[in-house]
């Protein structure tokens, strides 16, 4: 299926896809109004150094440590908030940004600025236990495992560090950036209306892929002509498609016609295409007769029978009859509707025409409502 047919299939069938996008965009303010708001909120921890003997890393990891203790609370399956960490890269790498999200946004403000400011207080607390145990000049293991709380943050890297001999974190801080508002988290109704624009056009389109596989309307006379090979005659009215089918024949014979084997891929009777195309006869001035072949065909019946020198239009309603009629007819006529009929149905017909060894065979296609 080409992108023409598909715009052929979305305008035919634009009720179905105007009705399925709007589906998909009900779906999405529905999932809006019924999942809770949420909200996040975040604070900042920066290191600070004037001097800057002591790494910014070193210091965020520390604070880091204290920031996690903090957030273990709330992340258990009890807690509504949901807290993460993140550690600050280029022009922010001396930053640690703690964010909160939960359904109160209050809530959220009010955790992240007490972790951010809990574990600056923690973390500031163990840089000045590191300087008082390097002032002292015991800077070994033995020392920091005294206290319980610098040994647990400290790194391998900030120990290193503390046994320079001209380090110092006298001037080592830290600076909190408390949250003022939370913001609303997630997608919001602007963009659940986005994805369900976008899930909606992608239906639209697995629709109409669908309908074409199932159904094989028949999208037009071009189309028909490239896959089957066959002439199309098409008309808005069936008077209209009458006379252009009527003239196609003689164009395409070019000898007076005796027999036109008529038959409907629709299923329903042929007596209103057989009407029409005599009433296309007589316009022209010849005369035509409407027979009806069903119950008395047989191998030897003779289609090119004719009646006071008219044309007969043999009017077929069985698989059989027409089998028979075209093939003992002069032309053969298979009328059609546009998106109504079925491409594989023609197929199928035309096929049987084939094996009959129909003569002549074009296909009547009515582009209108019957």
């Amino acid at each position: 299926m080409t992108l023409s047919d598909l715009i052929r299939l979305i305008r035919h069938y634009r009720k179905t896809a105007v009705a399925v996008l709007v589906s998909s965009l009900l779906v999405a303010v529905g999932i809006f109004a019924l999942l809770p708001p949420r909200y996040e909120a975040s604070s900042t921890i920066t290191a600070i150094d004037p001097t800057g003997k002591v790494p910014a890393a070193d210091m965020l990891m520390v604070a880091n440590d204290y920031v996690q203790d903090a957030a273990r609370p709330y992340r258990t399956g009890d807690s509504d908030a949901a807290v993460s960490v993140s550690l600050g890269t280029g022009y922010s790498a001396k930053m640690l940004t703690i964010t909160v999200e939960g359904p109160s946004g209050e809530e959220c403000v009010a955790v992240s600025n007490s972790i951010a400011n809990q574990a600056a207080k923690e973390a500031t607390a163990a840089l000045e236990e590191l300087q008082r145990v390097y002032a002292d000049g015991n800077i070994d293991l033995s020392s920091l495992n005294n206290s319980e709380d610098v040994a647990s943050v400290l790194s391998g890297t900030v120990l290193q560090n503390s046994m320079v001999p001209d380090l110092t974190f006298d001037f080592c801080s830290y600076s909190v950036g408390e949250a003022e508002a939370a913001e609303k988290a997630g997608l919001g109704l602007k963009g659940l209306l986005v994805v369900g624009l976008v899930g909606g056009l992608f239906l639209v389109v697995l629709s109409m892929a669908l309908i074409d596989m199932v159904k094989c309307p028949i999208r037009s006379s071009e189309e028909l002509e490239e896959m089957l090979g066959v002439p199309v005659v098409v008309g808005s009215k069936m008077s209209d498609l009458a006379d252009r089918v009527w003239a196609s024949i003689q164009f395409s014979c070019k000898a007076p016609i005796g027999s036109v084997c008529l038959i409907s891929l629709s299923g329903d009777s042929s007596d209103a295409y057989a009407d029409s195309l005599g009433q296309a006869i007589e316009r022209v001035g010849r005369s035509a007769v409407v027979a009806d072949p069903e119950g008395e065909w047989s191998n030897e019946g003779d289609a090119n029978l004719s009646v006071q020198g008219a044309t007969v239009l043999y009017r077929c309603a069985s698989p059989i009859s027409c089998i028979y009629c075209a093939h003992d007819a002069e032309v053969s006529v298979v009328y059609a509707h546009l998106w109504e009929s079925s491409r594989k149905d023609l197929r199928n017909v035309l096929r049987q025409l084939s094996f009959a060894n129909a003569p002549t065979v074009l296909v009547g296609l009515l582009s209108s409502e019957k």
